[in-house]
């Protein structure tokens, strides 16, 4: 292994990152999972000990916060870059919007991270990020080959206009099968030889290359040389050796030559640049007159244009085989490379990446212009280096042959070639990269809107749970004969169907519990089809393509329902003149590939259903704002623009993954991806009537910020025989509970309010009473935090807004089950 490929191997074996984020619980926590990975990690918690640490720490990826205290970690970029200017840099948050992403991309940052981070998503930006590094090392290797083979050739070329300037006759050889015959035909001619014979050094002994009579000269002569040969002492002495006559030379004959018996020789040693003796070159002339002192110093010049030659091409084939290996290397990576003439701009070589990605022979892209293959971007820099800087880094696109474009990222360096300026430019295909950044926007944009939606729902179902419960209050204290009877029927029909629009947003912004079973959506997909059978009109066609043996899922049955009629519904809205809908199922498995390429996608074993029509479609537009709530391309009163807002929040909520393929006049399928699981398919449970028949008489203590619903749950409670004390918040609770701790034995607390949060107040009341009981009340709770308000110590959960008999199902349930007696 040469030394490029060591380091390049030592590389990718050692991993190397820096942490900068001022929380160090999360630092020691983030640590301690990238070291079961053999990651090598640093850490730090301001900008300033980040700069230090970077410098000494030869980080080559940096996990950093886009808020470190009150300073703006985005700064903090180009300050480490300034550094260590090959770092990557990737950003953390958990309260970046989608465009402080994009200016952390713009300032050099290579991906985007949201806290709290996912170890699958946080381990697959960290590869991608070696990946990328590894890229720009190969890149780097290559380009330093270019520029040290450039500098040995210029050497090379120094030395061959010497030899020309020597002899014309040397100059025209490249490889040593050519030098051979012509160095001893002109030593031959100079010095009116009869023959001789040109042999050159290896690690055993001297090896022929060529004679003129190579009948009397043997194919090698082996180390090491009897002391006193003439061939010992012209590589002893390193000067030539004369013998006058062969028959006065008792040593000749100890030099494996075999058929010499007269005449005179003449050896010249060959030596390399530090003087070593790298062959040797023996002429014979078999008549008189012998070889004079004379032929020894002309050949001597002569032997030193031999030496000299043979180092030119030595070094002629070593760069030649160099060559081959540069081009093994270029075609070997997935970088595309192209170098430019920089005074004519035209291509002068390319690797096969670029050939491939282009679409031409290299026979076709040397020599044309360069500006005909890449399109230089107007909003970006030079396509040409500005004198002085080394490189420029750039988005550019590669015109195809045949058409079609490409996308890529391209640098260009600045090397001299052949005494000319070049352009060195290789790119990469930055296509996924961008469908990942889009992918990455409108999930942002996404996510932004479903909090916008949760948050909303919270605050619309606090209202709700007043309208209602007064509305049922009412209700109690007059006779189904009261005129009024039937408009407060219709309040509370009313207010039921906002509480289910509410539903509707919360399940969009996957605030809404799920109840996950073990489902088989074949047979879910049967119901739904009598159902459908009823509601679409009988010029659509519905056809199932089921799989015999489908796998099960882990998944709520009613809101599967929701998803296949919501899509139903879309798809027959598409067909106003009758056409069909297809659903189909299939056990699928979502390869690396696929992931990459699609945002929040995990490898494994799934279950995919389609819904698929044969309507209009939907253009480019549309398509971008599909899932948002209360988009709609529907007529006024057709629609409320949230049918596919919730599909897409049903589909999240069970680790899921949707699709859509779209065209215009081509029709829309919807590919939903749910992961597999072993199990056996389980029975819905039911819910038993919510009868009241029955009264309290505990102490209960009702915390929520709305007066309305402290007010109305005094009333409701009351009614029932318990005594209630109310809070505004949470401080004013647990001030409460303190001083009356004897005598409460329920606290009903909202998950939701100003200050101190229900959660930091469960936890305090706890930590006060370690058996207090407590149920939870909220219009806004995931399903995480259910699992933390359980956890914490929480007996129950009540979702608003809530009907009458509810609440008081769920208070004498939870007092029952502790069985609390006061």
């Amino acid at each position: 292994m040469n030394a490029d490929n060591s380091a390049r191997s030592g590389q990718e074996q050692t991993r190397k990152l820096l942490i900068v984020d001022d929380e160090k619980d999360f630092v020691l926590s983030l640590e301690d999972i990238l070291e079961t990975r053999d990651y090598i990690v640093a850490k730090a918690h301001s900008q300033e000990e980040a700069c230090d640490t970077i410098r000494y720490f030869d980080a080559q990826v940096v996990l950093l916060d886009i808020r470190l205290g009150r300073a703006n970690g985005i700064n903090l970029i180009a300050k480490l870059k300034r550094i260590r200017p090959t770092v990557v840099c990737v950003m953390m948050t958990a309260y970046a919007d989608t465009d402080t992403a994009i200016r952390a991309l713009q300032e050099g940052a290579y991906d985007y991270l949201k806290k709290p981070l996912a170890p699958d998503e946080l381990f697959a930006t960290l590869n991608r990020a070696f990946e990328k590094i590894q890229l720009e090392n190969e890149k780097t290797a290559v380009e330093q080959a270019l520029r040290n083979q450039n500098r040995e050739l210029e050497k090379i070329n120094n030395r061959l206009r010497q030899i020309v300037a020597a002899t014309q006759g040397f100059a025209a050889c490249s490889c040593m099968e050519e030098i051979g015959p012509l160095l001893l035909k002109e030593f031959a001619q100079n010095m009116a030889a009869d023959g001789g014979s040109l042999f050159l050094r290896d690690e055993d002994g001297l090896v022929l290359v060529h004679s003129l009579d190579p009948d009397h000269t043997p194919s090698s002569i082996a180390f090491p040389l009897r002391a006193g040969s003439v061939f010992e002492k012209a590589i002893r002495s390193g000067k030539p050796v004369v013998v006058s006559d062969i028959r006065e030379e008792q040593d000749v004959t100890g030099s494996s030559w075999q058929g010499y018996r007269d005449g005179s020789l003449l050896v010249f040693p060959l030596t390399e640049e530090k003087g070593e003796i790298v062959g040797i070159i023996s002429l014979h002339n078999k008549v008189p007159p012998p070889f004079t002192l004379q032929d020894k110093e002309l050949g001597s010049i002569l032997a030193s244009y031999s030496s000299e030659t043979l180092r030119a091409a030595k070094a002629l084939e070593a760069l030649h085989e160099s060559k081959e290996r540069l081009n093994a290397i270029m075609d070997s990576v997935n970088t595309g490379i192209l170098v430019i003439d920089e005074a004519t701009h035209r291509i002068t070589d390319a690797n096969s990446a670029a050939l491939n990605m282009i679409g031409v022979s290299k026979e076709e892209l040397v020599g044309a212009a360069h500006e005909a293959y890449v399109r230089p971007d107007p909003k970006a820099a030079s396509a040409i280096p500005e004198p002085g800087l080394d490189s420029v880094s750039t988005e550019r696109i590669v015109r195809k042959t045949g058409g079609g474009e490409v996308p890529i990222l391209r640098t260009a360096n600045r090397v001299m070639l052949g005494g000319r300026k070049h352009i060195v430019e290789s790119f990469v295909d930055i296509t996924k990269r961008i469908q990942l950044q889009s992918q990455l926007q409108q999930a942002q944009k996404m996510e932004a809107i479903g909090t916008l939606a949760g948050g909303i729902a919270h605050d619309f179902n606090n209202l709700l749970q007043a309208i209602l419960g007064y509305t049922q209050v009412l209700l109690f204290n007059i006779k189904k004969e009261d005129p009024a009877f039937a408009s407060l029927k219709g309040i509370e029909k009313a207010g039921m169907r906002a509480a289910e629009l509410t539903r509707q947003l919360l399940t969009y912004s996957r605030k809404v519990e799920s109840r996950l079973r073990p489902v088989d959506l074949n047979h879910e997909i049967v119901q739904v089809r009598k159902l459908l059978d009823r509601t679409i009109p009988k010029m659509i066609d519905i056809e199932l393509a089921l799989c015999d043996a489908l796998n099960i899922v882990n998944a709520d049955p009613t809101q599967m329902e929701q998803v296949l009629v919501n899509l139903a519904i879309n798809a027959r809205d598409s067909m106003n003149d009758g056409g069909k809908i297809t659903i189909r199922t299939d056990n699928v498995v979502l390869s690396e590939a696929f992931c990459r390429t699609h945002l929040d996608a995990h490898p494994g074993a799934y279950v995919m259903f389609s819904v698929s029509d044969t309507g209009h479609g939907m253009d480019r537009e549309i398509a971008d704002h599909m899932f948002e709530p209360f988009y709609t391309t529907k007529g006024s009163g057709k629609g409320t623009g949230l049918g596919l807002a919730m599909v897409y929040g049903i589909v999240k909520n069970h680790c899921g993954h949707i699709t859509c393929d779209s065209k215009v006049d081509s029709g829309t399928t919807f590919n939903i991806y749910l992961p597999a699981i072993e199990g056996i398919v389980g029975e819905e449970p039911g819910d038993g009537p919510a009868t009241i028949s029955f009264c309290g008489h505990e102490t209960i203590l009702l915390v929520d910020d709305e007066p309305a619903i402290r007010d109305l749950g005094e009333q409701m409670l009351s009614r029932y025989g318990y005594k209630v004390v109310t809070a505004a918040d949470g401080e004013t609770a647990l001030a409460l509970y303190e001083r009356m701790m004897p005598q409460i034995s329920l606290v009903v607390l909202d998950m939701f309010m100003p200050g101190m949060g229900g959660q930091r107040c469960l936890e305090k009341l706890v930590g006060m009473n370690t058996g207090v009981t407590v149920l939870i009340a909220s219009g806004y709770a995931t399903d995480d935090a259910r699992e933390k308000a359980m956890a914490a110590g929480a007996c129950g959960f009540v979702d608003k807004p809530y009907e009458v008999a509810t609440l008081l199902k769920a208070v004498h349930r939870t007092i029952n089950d502790q069985g609390i007696v006061r």
